[in-house]
C-alpha cells in the first residue's frame, strides 16, 4: 500500500460503552494501520480492547495470535482503542487507520484475544501494561 492510499471515508467507526482502560489520564496511544484481514472472533468488526500484534512483513497490525501467522503477531504491541468495522460501503474488507494503546492500566476482564496471565509486563516489544480488574 502506498502512503497516499485513502483509508478514512471507507471505514465505519463503531462506538461502545465498554471501557478496558482503568485510568484514562495515564496512558499512551499511537496511530496504526489495521490490516484488512484482521479478525475478532471471525468477524471483521473489531472490538475495543482487542489485543494487537504487528505483521513483520507489512508493518500493519492485526489480532494478537500465539500461532504467529502471519509472522510477528505473536508479540503483543497494544490494544485497539476503538471498535472498528473493516468493511467499506461495498462490503469489501479494507485496511483502516485507528489508534492503539501502548501503555496504561488495563482491565483484564474487558480485553479480548489475550489472557490476563499471558502477559503482565513486556518492555521488549515497545509496550508496557499494568494489568488489573475493575472489581
Amino acid at each position: 500500500m502506498s502512503p497516499n492510499t485513502p483509508l478514512g471515508p471507507s471505514v465505519q467507526l463503531v462506538t461502545s460503552g465498554r471501557e478496558y482502560l482503568l485510568d484514562r489520564t495515564h496512558f499512551m496511544k499511537k496511530a496504526v494501520i489495521i490490516d484488512s484481514q484482521a479478525r475478532d472472533s471471525s468477524s471483521s468488526t473489531l472490538r475495543k480492547g482487542l489485543a494487537l500484534g504487528k505483521i513483520t512483513s507489512s508493518g500493519k497490525h492485526m489480532q494478537y495470535d500465539t500461532g504467529n501467522s502471519p509472522a510477528g503477531i505473536n508479540v503483543l504491541r497494544g490494544f485497539l482503542d476503538t471498535e472498528l468495522d473493516l468493511k467499506d460501503w461495498q462490503g469489501n474488507n479494507v485496511d483502516a487507520v485507528s489508534e492503539m494503546v501502548i501503555f496504561g492500566r488495563v482491565d483484564a476482564n474487558q480485553t479480548f484475544g489475550i489472557s490476563a496471565t499471558a502477559i503482565a509486563t513486556d518492555g521488549t516489544n515497545g509496550c508496557l501494561f499494568i494489568w488489573g480488574t475493575s472489581g
